[in-house]
């Protein structure tokens, strides 16, 4: 979560500085992504039903869009770093798409976005 993420960036960089508003923005968008993957991963698994992973799904993507712009080279590698990494990341597009589609949703169009770094 943030608080353990910020306190690992204060070891990383040996200080005990506060984390910018962009370093922020782009440890919340990690978070989300993070738990993006468990859904998705459920459901692919059958751990969960469809219609509780398009909830939580959905939910998480509204609070990806909240966050707004973040940096996307420091976010890759924050996402990196928890094991999420640009193929991993195309692959979670597709299976949202899939989800979306399998509970009879329009499937976004990704495609759309310059420079995004995910969904």
């Amino acid at each position: 979560d943030l608080e353990q993420q910020s306190g690992l960036f204060s070891w990383m960089t040996g200080g005990e500085r506060e984390l910018t508003q962009q370093e922020s923005a782009a440890v919340k968008y990690v978070n989300q992504m993070v738990a993006l993957e468990k859904i998705l991963s459920d459901w692919q698994s059958k751990t969960i039903e469809k219609q509780v992973a398009i909830m939580h799904a959905d939910h998480v993507m509204e609070k990806i869009v909240a966050i707004g712009t973040v940096d996307g080279d420091h976010a890759r590698s924050l996402l990196q770093q928890r094991g999420i990494d640009d193929e991993r990341r195309l692959s979670m597009q597709s299976d949202y798409q899939a989800l979306k589609k399998a509970c009879g949703q329009k499937a976004p169009d990704f495609g759309s976005r310059k420079n995004k770094v995910c969904c």
